[in-house]
């Protein structure tokens, strides 16, 4: 009669190779619900299989938490690489003006043709107006009030490429789902990295605004550009000639715009050139 449970006797069984393989996949999905439900299942009856996924469904656990960690982590540096790239920057020379007066505007070296049928967006709050691609959508909430952020929607092909894998991830099979994203690795990374740029306004009445105060750890190697923004003098930052990051800032009365982005190279000069102030 051992393993076998009968008139109440607790079997000392463990997990046979089919039962780990249903632990191990449900606990991937979900190891909180799996290990309780299938500890309490088991607890009386084969505590040894409750002890196994008990144990399956805690590794499942840690590994989640371990991805989520890594992966919340990666995302918090990649922000503040962003962000601190124009705060940690090598000196500029002494030549950079403190109080501009507006200047004439210098004619555009990108064709008003390109973006003619670009949608045009205005803000009377912050006082400018600048255009974006027809197929580009709005989002104000992704970097705070002061910031509005003009993004590229995904292909047709790529939400086609998300929607299949989705499928095929949530079939719980884990080799479907390998093998997917090893045939599919390009075009998966290229669905995910998003194109936008965004304008950011710097208004605090209690900040001096100037470009020598915005440009004092300019990094070396960083090519700084003068030019005219929306009809003032402004300035902007590359690191070559196809930087997919560049950025631009010019202050008016007071106010510091910075217009930057991410994968934006091929439109970021057309869009920068059709910057306007309202007044």
């Amino acid at each position: 009669m051992d393993n076998i449970n009968t008139n109440n006797e607790v079997s000392v069984e463990v997990l046979n190779k089919r039962e780990k393989v249903v632990t191990w996949i449900f606990s991937l999905l979900n190891p909180v619900i799996t290990g309780a439900v299938m500890y309490f299942m088991w607890r009386k009856s084969h505590p040894q299989k409750a002890k196994q996924a008990n144990k399956i469904s805690w590794i499942c656990f840690l590994i989640q938490a371990v991805i989520y960690g890594a992966f919340e982590a990666g995302s918090y540096f990649l922000e503040k690489r962003l962000v601190s790239k124009i705060q940690n920057q090598a000196l500029i020379t002494n030549e950079i003006v403190q109080n501009q007066a507006q200047i004439p505007s210098q004619p555009s070296q990108v064709a008003v043709s390109e973006t003619a049928n670009w949608k045009t967006y205005t803000s009377e709050k912050y006082n400018f107006e600048i255009k974006y691609p027809s197929n580009w959508a709005i989002n104000s909430d992704r970097f705070g009030p002061n910031s509005v952020v003009f993004e590229a929607l995904p292909s047709q092909e790529s939400k086609q490429l998300e929607a299949e894998f989705e499928r095929i991830s949530n079939s719980g099979d884990m080799q479907a789902t390998q093998n997917f994203v090893e045939q599919n690795e390009d075009a998966l990374n290229k669905a995910i990295e998003q194109q936008f740029f965004k304008v950011t306004v710097m208004d605090n009445p209690q900040a001096e605004y100037s470009y020598e105060s915005f440009n004092k750890n300019i990094k070396q190697g960083v090519k700084i550009q003068e030019m005219t923004i929306g009809g003032y003098q402004g300035y902007k930052y590359t690191l070559g000639e196809n930087d997919p990051a560049p950025q631009a800032y010019v202050i008016k009365s007071g106010v510091g715009y910075l217009i930057d982005g991410i994968r934006v190279a091929d439109i970021f000069d057309k869009a920068l050139s059709t910057f306007k102030f309202l007044k």
